[in-house]
């Protein structure tokens, strides 16, 4: 999985690529509240997936968390120990939690995210600011696919990582 940014958006809200995940909160809080496609209307989902599981995929590296990929399940490797963990039970799951809280408490994630996120029907509507998924094209099509861009590398969270968790 990977996040795609609207870059059209972007360069309208006058915001980077973030690559921190201090500044995806930024640039997610902004989208919601520049009117980002020009409609006149507050119709604009900053972050959206097909799931949960795939927003879990993108942001957990950011907290050092799965970093032994996605097929290890909840087990990884504590660096700091070298030891083997079943990472929800680490502090900085509680951490990556409370953030994604965050982002879903006000309003930055698709609310319909738990309930049937219909990714493809979305974005015809030009209403998503950024969505999570392997490739964009089958999500974006032909009409949108330019204004999409992957993020250029992991981001970076509050403990200094920065991976692909996934």
């Amino acid at each position: 999985s990977k996040m795609f940014m609207n870059k059209k958006w972007l360069d309208q809200i006058g915001k980077d690529m973030p690559t921190t995940t201090d500044e995806l909160y930024e640039v997610l809080k902004a989208i919601k509240t520049s009117d980002a496609n020009g409609n006149n209307t507050e119709d604009e989902i900053p972050l959206t997936a097909p799931n949960y599981n795939q927003i879990q995929w993108t942001l957990r590296g950011a907290f050092g968390l799965g970093n032994r990929g996605t097929s290890c399940g909840f087990i990884d490797m504590d660096e700091s120990t070298g030891k083997v963990r079943f990472w929800p039970a680490d502090p900085r799951y509680k951490d990556f939690l409370m953030y994604v809280n965050k982002l879903f408490t006000e309003g930055l994630i698709d609310q319909d995210l738990y309930t049937g996120t219909n990714v493809i029907g979305k974005i015809p509507q030009n209403i998503i600011g950024a969505f999570v998924q392997i490739n964009h094209n089958p999500i974006t099509g032909t009409i949108y696919e330019e204004d999409f861009e992957g993020l250029p590398g992991p981001l970076t969270g509050p403990y200094g990582d920065n991976l692909w968790s996934a």
